[in-house]
């Protein structure tokens, strides 16, 4: 087993439609993974799931339980299967990101799924991961503690929360540039991917912000390639939670 962990927080928001009900609701996930080991891209990593789940008019489950299963290149999909409470009723939130390498950003930040109540489907809907506002806190979210950390847990975050584990690089000063990235290749086409961040203090005193891009490079196509950003930077660095190339 790894001797590490892998914990992280992810958010998505989106609509659902309940059979034979009209009109489509809100729904918000906020949810906290925790996968007993690193995550690796070629595997498949199975994560168990805790946190909120709100359906406008229907739920508010702030104590759901679910599992992830991550495996982007393997079979790739990121699979969520969320049970939750609404009212008196105990519906299960079924789905997946359907990966591919053609469109990289929008098949990790969709999640098309259903809604099952005693075996029975009663809704579908799609939910979305915004880039713009969520990537960040995303990226910042990561902790790898290792198994002796887990002791005296008080929070679902456990004792790195207090930022002993993993502290920011970023301090902010002015004309720095820190820079987080990670490349990958899809075995089976041999597609390479490259995620780029960064983090950016202009030297004119204007707020430091964020940018970055992500890539798709087919062996046999064009490559494919996405920007997001600039976006004020929230006031923690991504580098400190996950690998990074601190540059500047």
């Amino acid at each position: 087993m790894s001797p590490r962990e892998t914990r992280f927080r992810e958010t998505m928001l989106g609509t659902v439609r309940l059979d034979g009900r009209e009109p489509p609701r809100r729904i918000r996930l906020d949810l906290h993974a925790r996968a007993g080991g690193v995550l690796r891209p070629w595997a498949t990593t199975r994560a168990g799931l805790t946190g909120r789940v709100r359906i406008t008019g229907l739920a508010d489950d702030p104590h759901a339980t679910g599992e992830l299963e991550i495996s982007p290149l393997a079979r790739r999909r990121i699979r969520y299967r969320v049970p939750f409470t609404a009212g008196d009723r105990r519906l299960l939130l079924d789905g997946w990101k359907s990966v591919t390498p053609a469109h990289p950003l929008t098949s990790m930040t969709r999640l098309p799924f259903t809604l099952y109540e005693d075996g029975a489907r009663v809704g579908e809907g799609a939910l979305r991961f915004p880039l713009a506002t969520g990537l960040l806190p995303f990226l910042a979210s990561f902790r790898f503690p290792r198994p002796a950390d887990r002791r005296n847990t008080q929070t679902p975050d456990g004792p790195e929360a207090d930022g002993r584990h993993l502290a920011p690089r970023w301090d902010g000063t002015a004309g720095r540039t820190e820079v987080w990235y990670t490349t990958l290749t899809d075995p089976a086409t041999g597609t390479g991917i490259w995620l780029h961040h960064e983090l950016t203090a202009p030297t004119d005193g204007s707020r430091p912000r964020a940018h970055g891009w992500a890539a798709a490079f087919p062996q046999d196509g064009p490559v494919r390639h996405a920007r997001f950003g600039p976006v004020p930077w929230p006031g923690r660095s991504p580098a400190g939670a996950t690998t990074g190339a601190p540059a500047g």
